[in-house]
């Protein structure tokens, strides 16, 4: 009976002993390729989603985001303001390399660097040749004692709103520096993620799938007064992601 008792307890530690090493071995070999598979997978999605943004075009759904004015009009063509807001334009950007001041290359300088803190491996470059010239505008705002909804400024699709019934993605984008005051974030459209005294590219993804839906992308300011730059904004069809996405669109219409 001893005998039997000593073979049992010898099989039992004999199966923790191969149990334990299942434990350590095997199953955890299991664990590291589960964990290194999942890893891959995640990074082969990331990297496929990436590849789709990219694949989507761009088409402007509003025009005129170089921001040309009509003569004697005081706001840009296809753009609409609040009675509150005052749009100025502050310099423009010529096209031509040699035809651009010391102004004009300043403030690109400017820009390229607040973008760059967003995007390290952005480049303006300032000394290349762009397709179109483009102005800069300053919008400024006061809603000192005013009783309606505060909006700012808004492009425009053939004078109208926006359309945005189940266009996927759908993105507002522009180049923009806070001078003072803010903004509603989370309801700032091509102005979403503006910061103080610095440009940023600020984008807003939008998705609609409502009957006759149509988008007014107009930032609402947070406070009762206040202005920001802004160049080249932009309601465009696709994922408007990256700052290179964003000059200039080809328009619809």
């Amino acid at each position: 009976m001893t005998t039997d008792y000593t073979a049992l307890g010898e099989l039992v530690s004999e199966s923790r002993q191969l149990l334990d090493l299942i434990k350590g071995g095997a199953i955890n070999t299991m664990q590291t390729e589960h964990t290194q598979a999942l890893a891959k997978f995640n990074a082969d999605a990331t990297a496929f989603l990436a590849n789709m943004q990219d694949a989507v075009p761009n088409l402007a759904l509003s025009g005129n985001q170089t921001l040309q004015v009509a003569e004697g009009a005081t706001i840009p063509s296809l753009f609409g303001a609040n009675e509150r807001v005052t749009m100025t334009r502050v310099t423009a950007i010529d096209g031509q390399p040699q035809l651009r001041t010391a102004e004009m290359k300043a403030m690109l300088a400017d820009i390229e660097a607040g973008v760059k803190t967003q995007f390290p491996d952005f480049s303006i470059l300032a000394n290349n040749h762009y397709r179109d010239s483009f102005n800069i505008f300053r919008v400024s705002w006061d809603f000192s004692n005013y009783d309606k909804t505060p909006y700012l400024c808004y492009p425009l699709s053939n004078s109208v709103g926006i359309p945005i019934h189940n266009i996927k993605p759908l993105t507002s984008a522009a180049l923009i520096k806070l001078e003072s005051g803010s903004l509603i974030k989370g309801n700032s459209y091509f102005a979403e993620g503006a910061v103080l005294g610095e440009w940023r590219y600020c984008y807003t993804m939008h998705e609609d799938t409502h009957f006759g839906s149509y988008i007014y992308a107009h930032p609402f300011p947070a406070s009762e007064t206040g202005s920001f730059l802004m160049a080249l904004p932009v309601v465009a069809t696709g994922y408007l992601n990256r700052p290179e996405k964003l000059f200039t669109i080809p328009e619809i219409g």
